[in-house]
């Protein structure tokens, strides 16, 4: 599926254990949006516009971030910024935070093996791809139902961690 309005390709599948959404954010204010505050997938399990199952990725803290990986032309020019965003992106937001309508698991992406799986990596366009494997067990989905999701991007308010785009 393509949203137009935010220029985003997105897939959901399921099988009998786990959901899987792919994304791929495809231009400069995406990237930049995830890159300050990150993005949170929303699951409703009622199908509307809940927000009380979500999955947070965001960056992590100085101290867990390989700062030698990330190319330094990269970090001293604008123009190597845009080229390598994506793998920037993919560097610096590991932290990862799956809120159960309330409780929290905070884990880091590439550090141990998870249930959640959480993947984000430029693709041959310079692309930034999400892809997500959600154990089903996690949201609780009613007999014959269909659940809602959404993406927000957006960048960090001074006031919080709240996502301010769409």
């Amino acid at each position: 599926h393509f949203d137009k309005k935010d220029n985003v390709h997105f897939g959901v599948a399921n099988n009998l254990t786990d959901l899987y959404v792919q994304a791929v954010f495809h231009d400069q204010e995406s990237l930049i949006k995830i890159m300050r505050g990150g993005l949170i997938l929303y699951f409703d399990p009622d199908g509307k516009k809940g927000k009380d199952f979500a999955l947070k990725i965001e960056r992590a803290e100085k101290e867990l971030i390989d700062q030698s990986a990330i190319p330094q032309r990269s970090m001293n020019s604008r123009e190597g910024r845009n080229e390598n965003m994506p793998k920037i992106i993919d560097l610096m937001c590991t932290k990862v935070t799956w809120d159960s309508d309330g409780d929290e698991f905070v884990f880091y992406r590439g550090m141990q093996k998870q249930a959640i799986e959480v993947n984000l990596y430029p693709n041959e366009n310079n692309e930034l791809v999400l892809m997500t494997k959600m154990p089903l067990k996690e949201l609780p989905i009613p007999k014959d139902k269909m659940i809602s999701m959404g993406i927000a991007t957006g960048s960090v308010s001074s006031a919080g961690s709240r996502p301010a785009g769409g």
